[in-house]
């Protein structure tokens, strides 16, 4: 059976380091699909990246391999790990990008250190570590890949432990100008205001439900509250970026 392998980074869509991704990725095989899930994070930021793919992670198929890396301390002391997810893994960095995603899950996290071969990259451990890692479960194989003997010890786990709330700030601008929150629909009401930025913001279900050019907030297509403007940029007529508190 053909298995998912999906990426999400902070690496940049225009940049060199994706498509090194995939030329390796060619070298192992043809036994996997490729996905580029997002590789648009805000460079470093780890807690948008784990809203982020945890509010995306239940749109890919249920034994997908996520190999994520927002990874700021890669070379640094941080442990390569894969959690197991029911069927799923996530493949990348103890730093706490996975965290949400296991917070958010029904699915108990199992936890997985991997080894880091001699002699690769000490900047590129995407490529050079956690691929190939993602790479071999998508094979059936765990030659490189060792359960945890104390989950106290994966960071990645404290963190999850540790979520209370959601991550109340802008986490993504996309092209659009819309911001997009780390904040769940679920968790809250049409008849709620957003306040973002000195501005009250009412509720829309779309669009053309408010007047050319002016702000309100939604449920977006992955679940999460997203601030947008009727054909015009939110981002620009609130004069926000990401990272601006949000207030519900």
């Amino acid at each position: 059976m053909t298995r998912t392998i999906a990426l999400f980074t902070d690496f940049g869509s225009q940049d060199i380091y994706v498509g090194q991704l995939h030329a390796v990725a060619k070298r192992f095989g043809s036994g996997y699909t490729m996905v580029d899930l997002f590789h648009d994070v805000d460079a470093f930021d780890i807690g948008a990246g784990a809203s982020l793919l945890a509010a995306m992670l239940d749109y890919l198929p249920d034994d997908a391999i996520v190999v994520g890396v927002v990874d700021p301390g890669v070379g640094g002391g941080r442990l390569p790990i894969a959690v197991e997810l029911g069927e799923r893994w996530l493949v990348g960095p103890d730093n706490g990008l996975f965290s949400r995603s296991i917070a958010w899950s029904n699915s108990e996290a199992r936890y997985w250190t991997l080894e880091t071969p001699v002699n690769v990259a000490k900047t590129f451990h995407g490529r050079d570590v956690f691929l190939p890692a993602a790479l071999e479960l998508a094979s059936g194989g765990l030659e490189r890949i060792h359960q945890a003997e104390d989950v106290g010890d994966i960071s990645t786990h404290r963190d999850a432990k540790e979520i209370k709330n959601d991550d109340h700030r802008v986490i993504h601008v996309d092209h659009y100008g819309n911001l997009i929150s780390g904040i769940r629909g679920a968790a809250i009401g049409t008849h709620q205001t957003v306040v973002i930025a000195g501005r009250v913001l009412p509720h829309a279900d779309y669009f053309e439900r408010v007047p050319a050019g002016e702000c309100f907030w939604y449920v977006n297509s992955i679940g999460l509250l997203e601030i947008s403007a009727n054909q015009a940029s939110a981002a620009r007529a609130l004069n926000v970026k990401g990272g601006a508190e949000i207030a519900v």
